[in-house]
């Protein structure tokens, strides 16, 4: 579970935010009185509809009164994040052009002062303060679409050594963060499993954060994931999203849906005349929740056969510094959902090597998804959710 004063620091920082936005917006726009206290009433509500479904949740109700609630809070919280950022932005100029124009005041003749127009400044700052939030929900119109649709194909080809002629046509399909609960439902599922089932991959990887919430309340809708069936396997390994809805039923339900859960281990896929190795680890969090889920890729790699590409499958990026130690040729990962929209994008960045794409650090190659769902608010950015579709090339 979440830790409870993490809960209350991420509620107060929340809050601040609003009250920001607020104060920036709602207090300086010259209102009526009556018109100050709607735009404040619904900026409170819009941040009641995060708490309230939030602490539901936790007290066992769900259903769709409490999901619509969280829905409507989680759009209330992308939009508030725009305004945050163009508000910041504004800040910063007026900051910068006060400052210049105090330099250059400095440095030139004493000069008659003249009196502001008070009303036209404020026409001006009224028409500023509709800009923004014509803007901050123009971008919140746009991410809603590019979340909410149904994920893309991204084709990705990764370099290995001496490619042989059949394993171009090798096929791994990896899916990641998924974030099933409250706002991403069996329909959504299904869709993805139809779009992988057409593309019949030889192998089908899913790198963590499955759901949001307990097995009893989602086995439903996860459930259309059991219709995947490979050729070669179909592997599963815990993102740090799992250890939140109690990791060890995720991965028993995970197994029911046809998955081998990687658990610092492997398995060999004999495909013609190559040998490759599939290894996954638990997500670097996980030891934080059982003693034994310590991420381990040097334990994953152990193999009493010898393989010709070696893949290791990890939540996070940051365990590609491990994989290059362990000798892995390949990493896929998620956990990033390759920055989901400014400016929780910068926070995506914290602690990990990359966030979105194929890259390269020293002999090892990682990709890292965008991720297939969303997190928090149904918004995308610059980072359109995808299905995976990885293949070889000659390296």
């Amino acid at each position: 579970m979440i830790p409870v004063l993490f809960i209350i620091i991420i509620f107060l920082i929340l809050s601040s935010g609003y009250f920001y936005v607020g104060f920036r917006i709602i207090a300086q726009s010259n209102l009526t009185p009556l018109m100050n206290i709607a735009t404040w009433a619904i900026l409170v509500v819009l941040l009641l509809f995060l708490y309230i479904p939030f602490v539901a949740t936790r007290l066992g109700y769900s259903g769709k009164i409490v999901n619509g609630l969280l829905l409507i809070g989680y759009v209330g919280l992308g939009f508030i994040s725009f305004l945050i950022v163009i508000l910041l932005a504004k800040d910063i100029i007026i900051l910068i052009l006060f400052l210049f124009k105090k330099i250059s005041f400095a440095f030139k003749p004493v000069q008659t002062i003249s009196v502001p127009n008070i009303e036209r400044r404020k026409f001006l700052m009224n028409m500023l303060n509709l800009g923004i939030i014509g803007t901050a929900t123009a971008l919140t119109g746009y991410g809603f679409y590019h979340a909410t649709k149904k994920p893309y194909i991204k084709k990705v080809f990764i370099p290995v050594k001496n490619l042989t002629e059949k394993l171009k046509d090798f096929i791994i399909v990896q899916v990641s963060d998924l974030h099933v609960g409250p706002t991403i439902k069996r329909k959504y599922i299904q869709a993805i499993v139809e779009e992988i089932n057409k593309i019949n991959p030889d192998v089908f990887v899913f790198t963590g954060d499955l759901v949001d919430g307990s097995v009893q309340n989602l086995k439903y809708d996860v459930e259309p994931l059991k219709n995947i069936n490979p050729k070669y396997g179909k592997f599963f390994i815990t993102g740090n999203h799992e250890y939140y809805s109690v990791a060890s039923d995720w991965m028993r339900e995970a197994e029911n849906l046809g998955f081998t859960v990687l658990h610092n281990e492997n398995r060999l896929v004999n495909y013609f005349e190559t040998k490759i190795l599939f290894a996954g680890v638990p997500d670097v969090q996980g030891v934080q929740f059982y003693k034994d889920h310590f991420s381990d890729p040097i334990k994953a790699i152990e193999s009493s056969e010898q393989s010709d590409i070696k893949i290791l499958l990890a939540h996070q990026p940051k365990s590609l510094y491990k994989a290059i130690e362990a000798g892995f040729d390949i990493q896929l990962s998620g956990h990033t959902h390759g920055g989901q929209f400014i400016p929780w994008n910068f926070l995506a960045k914290i602690g990990q090597p990359f966030i979105k794409g194929l890259n390269k650090l020293q002999n090892t190659w990682i990709y890292v998804s965008n991720g297939t769902g969303y997190w928090g608010p149904p918004l995308r950015i610059g980072a359109k959710s995808e299905i995976t579709l990885i293949k070889f090339k000659q390296g």
